[in-house]
């Protein structure tokens, strides 16, 4: 399983290959969750798109706040679901 530093860097660098017009696309909810579930487990990756739906508004305004992103990824309810 990976480590919390691990999975935020490869998210951080995973979102700097994908874009969005605006607005969270069927298809920016597909990219992160595969690149999520190559590290970590499905009800994990849940939580965590939820949370970055409701904080940002797309998928690539998450590069804007890395200090939000790190608290979203760190979040004890969505880390709860991973050790389970």
């Amino acid at each position: 399983m990976m480590n919390f530093k691990q999975l935020a860097i490869a998210l951080s660098l995973g979102v700097l290959f994908f874009t969005s017009c605006g607005g969270w696309t069927e298809e920016d909810q597909r990219n992160f969750m595969d690149l999520c579930e190559k590290k970590s487990e499905r009800a994990y990756c849940d939580c965590a798109l939820g949370k970055m739906m409701e904080k940002f508004d797309s998928f690539e305004d998450i590069t804007e706040d890395e200090g939000a992103l790190a608290e979203i990824l760190s979040s004890e309810d969505c880390l709860a679901l991973e050790e389970k």
